[in-house]
């Protein structure tokens, strides 16, 4: 899956004096689960002005469940690798999911909050938003209302530690399956943003990306 290019943007002449460009991102019509990147890789020849090497490549990603199409437009910086990951906290998002209710009296909800997300931050390098997970928790733990929260079942023991902490009781209500055969490709720039936090770099994840050298 991709091991040509994997290979060739992980190469120290590559990660030396090497580069890419996009050149074009087409989402089919009829198939909005579908996308095909067109991009030029090159490596340039440090005693030469001209480029001495330059590839052309097409990626098909099928089967799409999330895209950054916009970013994936944008220029990279030099250097920029392609890698694939089967196992990443990108991933937790579709994956299985565990929906579980809390109950208890607590004293500093500020603290609880702060401590879920400094574990969470710890354990998914904010690859899993957090504000869509637990927006609703203040105020649930303020009225004692009755709730149902979902999580990255991944993520589930470590926020339960924290609600443990806090004498904070859980029930969990279902497991849910997901999606856990599916795979994230990053333009990646590891010096400048490590492929383990998220800082907004473009990836798209999806069940199968495929690879066409066209020159």
């Amino acid at each position: 899956m991709l091991e040509q290019l994997i290979q060739l943007t992980n190469s120290n002449d590559y990660k030396q004096n090497g580069g890419m460009r996009i050149t074009e991102v087409l989402i089919q019509p009829w198939n909005k689960n579908e996308m095909k990147i067109t991009l030029e890789t090159f490596i340039d020849n440090p005693t030469q002005e001209e480029v001495s090497q330059k590839q052309t490549w097409q990626i098909k990603c099928k089967h799409i469940m999330y895209n950054t199409s916009s970013k994936i437009h944008e220029p990279k910086i030099p250097h920029t690798q392609i890698k694939v990951f089967t196992e990443h906290p990108v991933l937790w998002n579709y994956g299985n999911s565990i929906y579980f209710s809390v109950d208890g009296v607590c004293d500093n909800i500020a603290e609880v909050v702060g401590d879920l997300f400094l574990v969470h931050d710890k354990a998914c390098g904010n690859w899993v938003d957090f504000h869509w997970l637990f927006a609703s928790l203040p105020e649930t733990l303020k009225t004692q209302r009755q709730n149902q929260l979902a999580v990255p079942e991944k993520l589930f023991e470590t926020y339960n530690g924290i609600f443990k902490k806090h004498k904070i009781n859980v029930s969990i209500n279902e497991h849910q399956k997901g999606e856990n055969d599916l795979v994230v490709l990053f333009f990646s720039s590891p010096n400048i943003y490590p492929d383990d936090y998220s800082f907004g770099q473009p990836y798209l994840v999806a069940k199968e990306f495929e690879e066409i050298q066209i020159r």
